[in-house]
């Protein structure tokens, strides 16, 4: 685990979050979900690759996709090294775009909309198509 993925973990205990689900696996594979009555947060590890999402009202959110949306980032880094990252979106520091993103989830409106529209984004740069069917 990452220090970061460390002290998102502890900032999310201590705004009120509760652990729901704690399941591991081999191969440094894992998966810990946190919960509060407005909004989940999962954080997953795969082959030692850690990972988050965001969740509520149904609606899941990738969290690369929701700081795109809020406009704080909006080129995900090229990967050039040989390794992959550690940790997911790459260069993201957790411990700040994680409660600036559930912030910003809950207080906007349109957030939904807006995610979906950065994730349509990122697919049509990435992959040439939206998308879309």
């Amino acid at each position: 685990m990452t220090d970061d993925v460390a002290a998102t973990c502890d900032w999310l205990l201590a705004a009120g979050f509760a652990v729901s689900m704690e399941q591991f696996g081999s191969m440094h594979s894992g998966l810990v979900r946190f919960d509060r009555p407005d909004v989940a947060v999962s954080v997953i590890s795969e082959r030692g690759q850690w990972m988050i999402d965001l969740e509520t009202g149904g609606e899941k959110y990738d969290l690369d996709a929701v700081i795109a949306a809020r406009a704080v980032r909006t080129e995900r880094p090229p990967h050039r090294t040989r390794s992959l990252p550690r940790q997911l979106p790459e260069g993201v520091v957790w411990r700040e775009e994680v409660p600036a993103s559930i912030d910003w989830i809950l207080s906007t409106r349109t957030a939904t909309e807006q995610v979906r529209a950065a994730q349509r984004q990122r697919s049509k740069r990435l992959f040439g198509s939206d998308g879309s069917r």
